[in-house]
């Protein structure tokens, strides 16, 4: 019986780890760090959009002679590019997790793989969601400003 080793390098250090092994554990330490600093980005640019929005129904309430229209305007692409960013980023987080489950292949344990296995998926998911909030400004700015260009024609 051959107890040949397979061709990878003899542990580092005292670790118990190949080089390899190494350099694949500290790949998927970055990735799954990448995740959480990409979620953070994520959730800060959810707060700036709401925070336009909101403050620009807010003065449409708040200044009697504030034309809606002067915030309708810019919302309309405003909630577009809302729309692209969440795209965006929902894309990248599905690439890392594509990222993270190939190096996972190396390791012993799989914690993702683990994890999303285990999850029970719910009807609608969170990107579902939080979509919804930019489409409806989006489609609120459409309805107003046919509804304005109606009056406008009467």
């Amino acid at each position: 019986m051959n107890n040949e080793a397979k061709s990878e390098p003899a542990p580092e250090g005292g670790t118990g780890l190949t080089a390899s092994q190494t350099e694949r554990l500290e790949l998927y330490r970055l990735v799954t760090d990448t995740i959480t600093a990409n979620e953070a980005r994520r959730q800060q640019m959810m707060t700036i959009y709401v925070s336009l929005i909101v403050a620009g129904f807010a003065a449409i309430g708040s200044i009697e002679a504030l034309d809606p229209l002067y915030v309708v305007a810019p919302a309309l692409p405003l909630s577009l590019v809302w729309l692209a960013s969440l795209r965006y980023f929902r894309a990248l987080s599905e690439a890392k997790f594509k990222v993270i489950d190939e190096l996972e292949q190396g390791l012993t344990v799989k914690p993702f793989a683990m994890e999303w296995a285990l999850m029970k998926q719910p009807k609608l998911g969170l990107s579902v969601l939080e979509m919804t909030l930019p489409i409806a400004v989006c489609l609120g700015c459409i309805t107003y400003g046919a509804f304005r260009l109606i009056l406008w024609q009467q």
